[in-house]
């Protein structure tokens, strides 16, 4: 089985990375994760097995490009809740 770091977290979201140099953002709630695709959006218990699942094959990215769509995210959760609140 593959580790998992928890790089940053912020809001509802963890930018992390796999033992292989991958790295993905997950959305995290009450104890589940879930991944940012819209079109199949994946939901797993919250452990690193699960972070892994939902990321999937296709949800691993580089560095920098998994850092500005955490960065991205954040803002955005940021500036609803404003809005909202």
């Amino acid at each position: 089985m593959m580790g998992i770091t928890i790089l940053r977290e912020a809001e509802n979201y963890r930018l992390i990375r796999d033992d292989q140099g991958r790295y993905a953002v997950v959305e995290v709630r009450n104890g589940r994760v879930y991944s940012l695709n819209v079109k199949n959006r994946a939901e797993a218990a919250d452990t690193p097995a699960g972070m892994i699942e939902v990321v999937g094959t296709d949800g691993w990215g580089s560095e920098a490009a998994a850092r500005r769509r955490f960065r991205s995210i954040v803002r955005q959760e940021r500036r609803l809740g404003e809005v909202i609140w």
